[in-house]
C-alpha cells in the first residue's frame, strides 16, 4: 500500500508540473528564449522532457500497481491462517504487472515489490503473537499462534516460488540470471522471522 501511495503522490505532483508546461505564458517565455538563442533553453528542454517522461512512468506504474490494492487491503485485515488463500490472487497480479508494465517490470522492482509483500505478511503475523501469552497467560495459545505464523510464511515462499517457475516456463519475458541467482534475498526477512518464531516456540515449550 505504501508503494501504491508513493506512485499516486508522484503522479499527482508530476501531472501538476506537466499541466504548467502547457500554459500560454510559459510558451511565450520559451518563444522569447528561442529567438534570443538563450543558453537556458537547452537546460529547460531537458528538464521538460524529464518531467513528461516521469509523469508517464509514474502514471503507468500507478495503473499497474492499482490491481494490488484490493487484495493487499484484504491481507491487512486477515489473520495469518487466512493469508495463504489470498496469496494466489496477489502473486498472480504481480505476474500481470511483470508481463504488462512498461516501466515496473524490471528485476529490481519485482524483487522490491515481493519483499514489500513479504514484510506486510510479517507485520500481520507479528500482530497475532501476544507476548503476554508467551509469558504465561496462555502458553498453549501462543504456541498455536506461532505455528500459524510459521505456516503462513512458509506458504508465502512456496506460492511465490511457484509463481516464479510459471514465469520462467510460460512468459515471453524472462527474469535475468542474476535475479534467479539472488532470489533468496527476497525471502531473507521471511526466513529470519520464521526462525524467530521457532525460537519463541522453544521458550514456550520450556
Amino acid at each position: 500500500m505504501d508503494e501504491i501511495e508513493h506512485w499516486r503522490s508522484r503522479t499527482m505532483n508530476l501531472k501538476a508540473l506537466t499541466t504548467r508546461l502547457t500554459e500560454k505564458t510559459l510558451k511565450k517565455i520559451i518563444e522569447v528564449l528561442h529567438r534570443a538563442n538563450s543558453s537556458y533553453l537547452a537546460g529547460f528542454k531537458e528538464l521538460e522532457e524529464k518531467i513528461r517522461f516521469g509523469y508517464e512512468e509514474a502514471n503507468d506504474n500507478l495503473q499497474c500497481l492499482s490491481i494490488l490494492q484490493a487484495p493487499c487491503k484484504a491481507i491487512e485485515n486477515a489473520q495469518p491462517k487466512e493469508i495463504p488463500k489470498l496469496l494466489p490472487e496477489v502473486l498472480n497480479n504481480v505476474r500481470m504487472i511483470w508481463e504488462c508494465s512498461r516501466y515496473y517490470n524490471t528485476d529490481d522492482k519485482m524483487k522490491s515489490l515481493l519483499t514489500k509483500i513479504s514484510n506486510q505478511i510479517i507485520h500481520r503475523c507479528r500482530a497475532k503473537i501476544n507476548k503476554q501469552d508467551m509469558y504465561g497467560a496462555n502458553v498453549e495459545k501462543c504456541i498455536a499462534d506461532l505455528d500459524e505464523c510459521i505456516e503462513c510464511c512458509n506458504q508465502f515462499r512456496e506460492i511465490s516460488k511457484k509463481m516464479q517457475r510459471m514465469i520462467v516456463q510460460f512468459s515471453n519475458k524472462k527474469p535475468s540470471s542474476t535475479n534467479n541467482n539472488k532470489e533468496d534475498t527476497i525471502y531473507a526477512e521471511n526466513e529470519a522471522f520464521i526462525q524467530r518464531c521457532r525460537d519463541l516456540k522453544e521458550i514456550c515449550e520450556g
